[in-house]
């Protein structure tokens, strides 16, 4: 998997302000020729920095050492000096593998287990073999008040035994530190032996390996990183078809090509009793012409109307050529019987599959699907909004690999609840989704209050907050402390329009003053700039009358960006 994190952000501005000087840039146009937001690599206190925004910048430097760590050549911060301290005399022992042992008395060395510090801690502290594990325990969860609590009793007891106190202090230092690598030496074992297999099987049988894992898996997070990762080995995901799909998911090879078809038993409100009822039925009479044949030849007493329903909205009677809508309507206004023989329109012959009409019956359709496959499928309800994603800096993924302190994400709400506090006020917890993964959000009450009309099931927004962690399990959550609607966003926004010197010219400008004109929208439009960029290096910005400030939506800039590629720029 391609690293998150390959350097100290500090290394990298240093490097990329360098190159600024010597250039003799300004930062907003080291922001337009390597495509990185300004706000975001310059003002950002994460010390750390994504892999895509070091190579964004390195096409520009063409720094060999960052090279060198794009390319995973480097994967650790270089150590700048050794400083000669002297000699003192140590024991030390040269062993061929780990060991556990005391040296002195007090000096234990080669230590990668969590056992040894359990060994350690009943040698030197006392501690009976149940109070060592309770601080492998802490250690292995990095569980802060029970680590607290057991350094004492190490300390303390250490000291009871005759060991020098600030000896021992310098040894619990080291298992502080040592704690953030250590593992527990069975559990290695097993898991070196898991890696390996899953390793073999990711290899040498991707398709089969990510239709098992997709099939069991039930972290919606891990599901969605699955699908990611398979479309990275050529898979791609094909929706639930009635006939096609299985009880789980399967291979289909189509023109050469392997495609991981979705699998009946994952569609929420279906099963795996009623994916295996279908699958009966298939085996006993063969493909179904229609739903009505469908419920002609299925056991009803496992596929009921609600599995029925199910299925439809997930698309698996999209082969019907009917829409989704009027094969649900037809499921609610009619039973078994009158579907079976009583109902002509479900034998009609198959007609031209009806297109979406509007935007709201797709957004519909992509509701119902991630409410029933976990996952968008059919499209995505951020693709209208790309334009916005790209100034944002982070997506969901990078959340849960990187050591984020503030962010700002985009997304759509899942799984909305409001709750009440002790107090009396509202508070609401929430899911964000994009197309990387999923995050939870806290929003406490005093911001609430502020947002609350903003915030709800299925609605798209831009949030801003920092990153919580719990200590026991890790897990990271967004506390929100800022809702934007993407109209709003937009307007925090500067539609740039670059001109090469060639280009100035009175045709040009007409065409360009008549083109905005009919864009324009002076009351909700980002400012708008005309961006010069003469032969000679120079570089001019004409902020433009409000009255061909334009929307910088996708319909705006796709226009703009036919008549000058590439040379639409959002700040």
């Amino acid at each position: 998997r391609e690293p998150s994190l390959v350097y100290s952000r500090k290394k990298i501005l240093a490097k990329s302000l360098a190159h600024i000087k010597s250039e003799n840039l300004s930062k907003r146009k080291f922001s337009d020729l390597t495509g990185v937001s300004r706000s975001a690599f310059f003002r950002n206190k994460n010390p750390l920095i994504p892999l895509r925004v070091v190579k964004k910048i390195n096409n520009l430097l063409k720094d060999k050492e960052l090279e060198k760590h794009i390319n995973g050549e480097i994967n650790f911060i270089p150590i700048k000096e050794i400083t000669y301290k002297g000699k003192e005399r140590v024991y030390d022992l040269e062993v061929e593998e780990t060991h556990n042992f005391i040296g002195n008395g007090i000096v234990c060395h080669n230590c990668i287990y969590q056992e040894q510090i359990m060994k350690m801690s009943q040698v030197l502290a006392g501690f009976t073999p149940g109070e060592a594990d309770t601080l492998r325990k802490g250690i292995g969860k990095k569980r802060i008040e029970l680590i607290e609590k057991m350094k004492t009793k190490f300390i303390e007891g250490a000291v009871a035994r005759g060991k020098d106190r600030k000896k021992i202090e310098e040894l619990w230092n080291s298992i502080e530190k040592f704690a953030s690598y250590s593992f527990n030496k069975s559990h290695s074992t097993a898991y070196a032996y898991l890696s390996f297999q899953t390793a073999f099987f990711k290899t040498y049988y991707p398709g089969v390996f990510f239709a098992v894992k997709l099939s069991t898996e039930e972290n919606q997070n891990k599901f969605i990183s699955l699908i990611k990762d398979a479309k990275l080995f050529g898979f791609e995901l094909l929706p639930p078809d009635i006939n096609k799909s299985d009880i789980h998911f399967t291979i289909e090879e189509k023109d050469g090509k392997q495609y991981i078809r979705y699998g009946l038993a994952k569609i929420k409100g279906v099963g795996e009793e009623g994916a295996k009822a279908i699958q009966e039925a298939k085996r006993k009479y063969g493909k179904f012409k229609s739903l009505a044949d469908f419920i002609k030849k299925v056991d009803t007493r496992k596929v009921n109307k609600k599995v029925i329903e199910a299925l439809i909205a997930a698309g698996a009677f999209d082969f019907t050529g009917e829409s989704r809508e009027e094969l649900l309507r037809k499921v609610e206004s009619q039973d078994k019987l009158s579907l079976a023989v009583g109902q002509n329109t479900l034998f009609a012959p198959k007609r031209k599959k009806k297109k979406i009409q509007n935007v709201e019956e797709f957004l519909e359709i992509l509701k119902k699907e991630r409410q029933l496959l976990g996952f968008y499928i059919s499209g995505h309800p951020l693709d209208k909004y790309q334009y916005i994603l790209e100034k944002i800096p982070y997506r969901i993924e990078d959340l849960h690999e990187e050591d984020i302190s503030e962010i700002k994400l985009a997304g759509v709400v899942v799984d909305f609840e409001e709750k009440r506090t002790r107090s009396g006020k509202y508070m609401a917890v929430f899911n964000l989704i994009d197309k990387t993964g999923l995050v939870e959000c806290v929003v406490f009450p005093e911001t609430y209050e502020e947002y609350k009309t903003k915030l709800g099931e299925d609605q798209i927004v831009i949030i801003e907050g920092y990153v919580s962690v719990d200590p026991e399990t890790e897990n990271k959550k967004v506390i929100v402390k800022r809702v934007l609607k993407p109209e709003e966003f937009q307007q925090e926004v500067s539609v740039k329009i670059v001109l090469k010197e060639k280009e100035i010219n009175d045709k040009n400008i007409q065409k360009l003053k008549k083109l905005l004109s009919q864009m324009a929208d002076p009351k909700n439009g980002a400012p708008t700039k005309i961006v010069l960029r003469m032969d000679n290096g120079d570089i001019y910005e004409i902020l433009l009358s409000p009255d061909y400030w334009i929307l910088p939506n996708a319909n705006n800039l796709n226009t703009l960006s036919q008549i000058l590629p590439k040379r639409i720029i959002l700040e």
